[in-house]
């Protein structure tokens, strides 16, 4: 997974490049470039196993000789464990991206460590208001198996984003959508963002097929059990006081076009009640359907890494929705 987060002006003193803990080897240098996700896995050591073994050789030296080279080894063995090598930049790429900054960090090159403190200025503070930035920075490093985080100007990203004003990006964290990697999602709000997607995907194809009236109602706060969602049809009141109204639309008649129902489409493939209704309008001439899906709002990015970064506090992202979708008799067009 790519993350990025966008700010007005990249620092002077800040090289555009590949950041980490260590130097990228021969292999990685060869896939280094400005939008390749490294795959390679990086083994970690855990000390010189033979220091014990070395210490016994030892007592067969001389005192002052093996003295010495205890304390060597002592010091040799502190400074591996108690130094951490600086998040500096690795290998400069100014050239292979024509102008443009970028500053690019790659999980595989952090050595497991993601104590930000002293390398707080490479994020433009955006880590600062989070509870832990470590927590916060570990958690997005490590999500999908090892990810890539970006810092790049706003006004030099060529990738279609939500979230910002008069065309322009805003400020903040941004994932990649996670049905399409050229389209960004601030992080912060990602749910509603995919929730007016889908909601968008599922009225355009109805009416792209003749629907005539289109009543979309999450019902996730009467009850988490999906059985009790259904009930509602048949209790009025409590489906009127429990549910909320996410759209309700009416067409005029005459529309029938099924490759624009499914044209641009990447979320409604997921719901199966959904496609049943689409393919039964397709290939019938069926006039109504009310039934519950379940949608996840997630999109399929991890629940707990959005949870970390959302604006609303336990957020549940599996959520009811309830349609009723009445259409045209395709006689009468």
């Amino acid at each position: 997974m790519n993350y990025y987060i966008i700010v007005d002006k990249i620092k002077d003193n800040h090289e555009s490049g590949i950041y980490g803990r260590r130097k990228l080897t021969k292999d990685e240098k060869k896939n280094a470039e400005f939008n390749d996700v490294l795959s390679i896995f990086i083994k970690t050591k855990n000390g010189d196993s033979n220091l014990f073994t070395n210490i016994l050789k030892s007592v067969f030296k001389p005192f002052p000789v093996y003295a010495l080279e205890l304390i060597d080894k002592a010091k040799e063995k502190y400074n591996q464990l108690n130094f951490v090598p600086a998040l500096t930049i690795q290998e400069n790429i100014q050239e292979k991206i024509q102008g443009k900054k970028i500053l690019i960090f790659k999980d595989s090159l952090l050595d497991n460590n993601y104590n930000i403190d002293k390398e707080n200025d490479l994020f433009y503070g955006f880590f600062s208001n989070t509870n832990g930035k470590k927590i916060s920075f570990e958690k997005i490093m490590k999500s999908y198996g090892g990810a890539t985080m970006s810092i790049v100007e706003r006004n030099s990203v060529n990738k279609i984003h939500f979230g910002g004003v008069d065309g322009k990006f805003s400020y903040g964290i941004y994932c990649e959508h996670p049905k399409n990697s050229e389209v960004l999602l601030p992080l912060n709000n990602t749910a509603e963002i995919i929730e007016r997607i889908i909601l968008e995907e599922i009225i355009s194809a109805y009416e792209a097929l003749g629907a005539k009236r289109i009543k979309i109602f999450d019902v996730s706060h009467f009850s988490n059990d999906l059985k009790a969602s259904r009930r509602l049809f048949s209790i009025s009141s409590e489906y009127n006081s429990n549910s909320l109204v996410l759209r309700e639309k009416e067409f005029g008649k005459g529309t029938f076009d099924p490759d624009r129902a499914k044209k641009d489409k990447v979320f409604i493939f997921d719901y199966p009640n959904v496609i049943t209704t689409i393919n039964a309008r397709i290939y019938g001439n069926q006039i109504l359907e009310k039934f519950t899906e379940q949608i996840d709002l997630s999109g399929g990015l991890e629940i707990d890494l959005l949870s970390m970064f959302s604006l609303s506090n336990n957020f549940n992202y599996k959520r009811h929705w309830q349609f009723e979708v009445e259409f045209y008799d395709k006689n009468d067009f």
